[in-house]
């Protein structure tokens, strides 16, 4: 994920702005920049970009409309909220989150109008913006605390729960009158500048006396640090939604990912170049190896056609041997001999019968290892496929029948 810039405006009609731009995971890179909204379009090249609008120029309330599809969602809306609404929905654009399990949703309501006038700003700095938020959603809110944020004329006020609140030229104390009457909070986390602590500090010292707890964090730049990290670590509801949505053409997606697509044509354009090569090589020593073995085979049997080197090989041999099942007789007979001097001295075979290629044994063994010792042996000298039919120990040993098949076969 890339860095993020922030940017927030300080009122409707106002070029002037300030921005920031933080990791994502919220730590500032750099100072916090002060200018015109084209100065600060400059910082977004390569970062999501974000914009914190007057919490004082939209609405915030909370609705139950019981629909999932969030286009039907925004289309309902207006109608859901028109009783409260005292300016016609008509003129109103609507943003709103996603419904949690009771079907509960919160609303950002602001004039159609203002939607226009910052599009229009945004597009003549050549800035794309991928969310607009409120001011007022990106003040911190804390568990078990009610949040007051003192920025300029401005009071900013964010219940552990429930909708934040901004008030425009009133005190402090006026904004905690309006919110909680003669209630006040049972714990006050302050972020303000210095001079309002040192202005506020006797009230401080009244709310303390009443049973307030106040905890004071010094902000010496302003609000804006502050409101940037809270709102990426928990994004509010962006009013780019329905016809104000943004809308990414295939040609900038392209933009992101065509360099990590570059380089992944190239490893595999040099990975299938790679196998061509290898395959190449390894064709070219398959010809030459049987190129080889035909001479080979000519070279021992004469000019005769090659179709089958293995096959044929064999044919040969049994032919120059004399041929037919007297040859793997022998060849068995040969194996066998040779196997029972590997043996121990007390084997020995007490009945042998050939048959179509296939020679039976009947050996008395002094133990089942002799008698597999046996088995081995004759597969091992390439005389066919011997395999032990039956083992029954009897008095001084073990008394087994062996098969052999000449050529592995029946």
């Amino acid at each position: 994920m890339s860095e993020q810039l922030v940017i927030r405006l300080r009122a409707a009609h106002d070029d002037l702005v300030s921005w920031v731009v933080l990791t994502p995971q919220g730590r500032r890179v750099g100072d916090i920049q002060r200018g015109t909204l084209g100065e600060a379009a400059a910082a977004a090249s390569g970062r999501r970009v974000s914009v914190l609008v007057p919490g004082t120029e939209v609405m915030l309330c909370e609705a139950r409309v019981p629909i999932r599809n969030h286009a039907k969602l925004l289309r309902a809306l207006p109608y859901s909220l028109e009783e409260q609404l005292a300016e016609d929905v008509e003129r109103l654009h609507f943003a709103a989150s996603r419904p949690d399990a009771a079907g509960q949703v919160r609303v950002v309501v602001v004039a159609r109008e203002l939607m226009v006038q910052w599009q229009e700003a945004f597009a003549r700095a050549g800035l794309r913006v991928d969310a607009v938020y409120a001011d007022s959603e990106a003040v911190p809110v804390n568990p078990g605390s009610l949040t007051a944020m003192l920025d300029g004329a401005r009071v900013y006020l964010a219940p552990p729960e429930g909708l934040p609140q901004v008030f425009d030229g009133l005190t402090l104390a006026q904004a905690l009158a309006v919110v909680g009457g003669d209630s006040p909070p049972g714990h006050l986390l302050i972020y303000c500048e210095a001079h309002h602590d040192r202005h506020l500090a006797d009230y401080w010292d009244e709310l303390r006396e009443r049973g307030v707890s106040v905890d004071v964090h010094l902000q010496p730049e302003g609000g804006l640090a502050r409101m940037a990290a809270s709102i990426i670590a928990q994004p509010a509801v962006s009013l780019l939604q329905g016809e104000y949505a943004v809308r990414r053409s295939h040609s900038a997606l392209w933009q992101h990912w065509r360099v990590a697509a570059l380089m992944l044509a190239g490893f595999a354009t040099v990975a299938v170049l790679a196998k061509a090569i290898e395959f190449q090589r390894l064709s070219s020593e398959l010809r030459a190896l049987d190129d080889e073995i035909a001479t080979t085979f000519r070279r021992t049997f004469g000019d005769v056609p090659v179709s089958d080197y293995r096959m044929q090989t064999r044919q040969q041999l049994n032919r120059l041997r004399g041929g037919g099942a007297d040859a793997d007789l022998m060849l068995g007979l040969d194996a066998l001999g040779r196997s029972l001097a590997q043996a121990s001295g007390n084997t020995r075979v007490l009945s042998l019968s050939y048959r179509r290629g296939v020679l039976d044994l009947r050996v008395r063994a002094p133990d089942v290892a002799t008698l597999d010792q046996l088995q081995r042996g004759m597969s091992e000298a390439g005389v066919g496929r011997a395999e032990i039919q039956a083992a029954n120990p009897v008095e001084g040993g073990v008394e087994g029948r062996l098969q052999v098949r000449a050529g592995g076969g029946a």
